[in-house]
């Protein structure tokens, strides 16, 4: 698996992420946000029943924080998964790395939203882009 990942992430550096004026990545060839960039969605419809839901003490947001390092920090309710992302063709690529929530795959697939808007993941959820609180990245 170690091997898998070595071979994928020096062929992503050989490819590069491709150029677009829209999108703020660094010089071509690397392969993260040259700037810290932070992600929510909810699990409830609408702001009513989220606010709702956080009177009675339940997080009723998932927070994804991809890192100009690289790193990242996907926090499902109260448990939080760390892990690393490459941009590519357009997309995100989270990897989770280490002990994570039940039922998170290992590998997520995030397409960008024009002008860096907000991400869409699987089954169309949609992470809007915010300034958190606090900054994970640092």
């Amino acid at each position: 698996m170690k091997t898998t990942q070595t071979l994928f992430l020096a062929g992503a550096l050989l490819v590069g992420c491709g150029g677009g004026e829209q999108l703020p990545e660094k010089e071509k060839g690397e392969t993260h946000f040259e700037e810290s960039h932070y992600y929510r969605r909810t699990f409830f419809a609408g702001d009513t029943n989220c606010e709702r839901a956080s009177a009675a003490g339940v997080n009723c947001y998932q927070t994804l924080d991809l890192c100009a390092n690289g790193r990242a920090l996907l926090i499902v309710t109260d448990i939080m998964n760390d892990g690393s992302y490459s941009l590519r063709d357009g997309q995100v690529v989270l990897t989770l790395e280490g002990p994570r929530e039940a039922g998170l795959p290992e590998t997520s697939t995030f397409a960008r939203e024009e002008a860096d808007a907000g991400l869409v993941g699987l089954g169309d959820e949609r992470w809007e882009r915010y300034t958190p609180p606090y900054l994970s990245c640092g």
